[in-house]
């Protein structure tokens, strides 16, 4: 387990929309990369999203590990 105030970065080379264009589908709201969707989940395991930078060349997520009193 982190450290409180542990940082973490989450990378990929190439950004959503890129990546389903890619592959030949939708960009999908739900998709586990969007926005809303990552943020809930580093949440949910105790972590502070603190910068989503979704562009076509990377998708990059920055976050910050909470307290054990805040999990």
């Amino acid at each position: 387990m982190a450290r409180p105030g542990a940082r973490l970065a989450l990378f990929h080379p190439v950004g959503r929309a890129a990546l389903a264009r890619r592959h030949g589908r939708q960009l999908d709201a739900d998709d586990l990369r969007s926005e809303p969707r990552i943020r809930r989940l580093l949440a949910d395991a105790g972590w502070e999203c603190t910068a989503v930078d979704d562009a076509e060349d990377r998708w990059l997520v920055l976050a910050v590990r909470l307290s054990r009193a805040a999990t």
